[in-house]
């Protein structure tokens, strides 16, 4: 049986291998949009990890101007979990309990009703908490991991009607991830606020809900169709800078040292803003919504500064 390096560990991996068809229908079904290099890495890491991508165990998600995204669910972690073995063969888990609470404090999350076709808000006076402790037998203390419903929310489907169900599996994904060393692979719950930004855009490219989009690169071209009304409301010209960039502006374009003109974040490093804000502003920008240009910004390296910046939020949650 084959068995890769974890740490001190091993990871018992079942074989697995696709064959010509079954690549094509993992490109078309578990992997759309993803470029060669990013199916080759899904593949390898389905391997790696030995989860099956035609049963969903593993697959990856490609959203406009990003890397694609390589998931698995928190019964994925599970999976990897019970297979990992100590140094002396034994089942290296010895355990796991998630406790979840309810704690009184209100927070808020915005979200695109691909229904409807434009933004919403969903609102709640409390939030749910979630802890996971992962007792392993080879350590002497357990890993534990905490939560809150206001960092993963994205406001809508399960995430409204079994908040309790979702914010214990994102503490759960974490907490199995880092008690045994799993690398490049996240929950699908976890991503947070941004990634369902994304997600939503994504989608309403796939179902043309958006038109006028380039068929080769699933770049919008227009974007008048979609309803800004509540959008602006939230993302109104105050955000933007409030004049045009002079010679003494930030040209390094680099998201840790940029700050905000104007707006609510004015004066915020952009890095440290919010990852929905980040998300919805990268969007504006790409969509045609919002012209940096007119600012006496260069469109593509201001577009890839947030770029950065979403990824540093992104390695930041992470590290929680």
């Amino acid at each position: 049986m084959n068995t890769t390096a974890l740490a001190t560990t091993s990871l018992d991996v079942p074989a697995i291998t696709y064959s010509t068809e079954q690549v094509q229908l993992i490109k078309d079904m578990y992997a759309k949009g993803a470029t060669n290099d990013e199916l080759k890495l899904l593949m390898y890491m389905s391997q790696k990890y030995g989860l099956d991508i035609l049963t969903k165990q593993i697959w990856c998600v490609k959203y406009s101007g990003q890397p694609a995204q390589i998931y698995t669910s928190r019964d994925g972690f599970i999976s990897i979990a019970h297979r990992i073995k100590t140094p002396d063969g034994r089942p290296a888990l010895d355990g796991f309990n998630t406790k979840i609470d309810r704690i009184p404090e209100r927070f808020s999350v915005r979200y695109y009703d691909t229904q409807k076709k434009r933004y919403e808000t969903f609102d709640s006076d409390f939030q749910y908490i979630a802890t996971c402790t992962v007792h392993r037998k080879d350590m002497e203390h357990p890993i534990e991991i905490t939560v809150y419903e206001e960092e993963y929310s994205t406001g809508r489907n399960l995430w409204q009607s079994k908040r309790r169900t979702m914010i214990g599996k994102v503490a759960e994904s974490q907490a199995f991830r880092k008690a045994f060393d799993i690398s490049g692979l996240y929950g699908e719950d976890e991503m947070g606020q941004w990634e369902e930004g994304a997600r939503a855009g994504a989608m309403a490219r796939i179902k043309g809900e958006v038109e006028n989009v380039d068929t080769e690169t699933g770049e919008i071209v227009e974007a008048e169709n979609i309803d800004f009304e509540e959008m602006e409301e939230e993302f109104s010209k105050d955000d933007q800078p409030k004049e045009p960039a002079k010679t003494s502006k930030q040209e390094t374009y680099n998201p840790r040292e940029f700050k905000i003109r104007g707006g609510k974040y004015e004066g915020k490093v952009l890095s440290e803003c919010p990852s929905w804000w980040l998300q919805a502003r990268f969007e504006d920008i790409e969509s045609g919504k919002s012209d940096p240009a007119k600012y006496g910004y260069d469109k593509e390296r201001y577009m890839a500064m947030f770029a950065q910046a979403i990824a540093i939020r992104a390695e930041a949650k992470e590290k929680e």
